[in-house]
């Protein structure tokens, strides 16, 4: 209705004012005629005698009708209508003002390809992080334990503290390979004996 009005093409307007006449008494008439019905006894509660009549009825209906559409008016169409109606005819989601560089799929897809494995990086490093931040401070204690009994034991410490990242934390089986071999299993029999 805004575009026709500012090409002021009569024709256009009252088609538009027709159209829009007629949602106005279908909705009224089935939609909002109704919800003010449900609220007649609520409002009669406060007055004795409240009796609201067709033409109240009705007035108050159109008035809930045009809150409603300029509400959602306000709210959505006036951004989701041109884009609906963009892409409708074909003319895509960007703006019209970029024209001269068009893209090619396969470069869209390869940079969207892209910026998505970057995002997904970021999100595990993030998440690896956070994870980090909950379960290294209780291992820190159980790490620093095991340093203690493998150092009453063997002679040496088993990890090295802090630790920082989960990376810091050696495999088992590094750590077997590690102390697996004959010094640390002679000084383990030589204390036993």
């Amino acid at each position: 209705m805004v575009e026709v009005v500012k090409q002021k093409n009569v024709s256009a307007i009252l088609g538009i004012t027709v159209i829009e006449i007629i949602v106005l008494m279908v909705e009224v008439v089935f939609l909002y005629r109704e919800f003010v019905d449900s609220l007649v006894p609520w409002l009669a509660q406060y007055s004795e005698g409240f009796e609201l009549g067709v033409f109240w009825t009705l007035a108050i209906s159109v008035f809930a009708w045009f809150g409603v559409r300029s509400l959602s008016w306000i709210l959505f169409a006036s951004h989701g209508t041109p884009t609906i109606m963009r892409v409708i005819q074909g003319k895509g989601l960007g703006s019209e003002k970029r024209k001269e560089g068009t893209a090619k799929l396969t470069d869209i897809s390869f940079d969207f390809m892209t910026r998505i494995k970057r995002d997904s990086e970021w999100i595990q490093s993030k998440g690896e992080d956070v994870l980090a931040s909950f379960m290294l401070p209780p291992l820190q204690v159980v790490a620093a334990g095991l340093n203690f009994l493998t150092l009453l034991f063997i002679g040496k410490h088993l990890f090295d503290l802090p630790f920082n990242k989960f990376s810091d934390i050696n495999k088992t089986s590094t750590i077997i390979a590690m102390y697996s071999n004959k010094e640390v299993t002679g000084k383990v029999q030589a204390r036993k004996a």
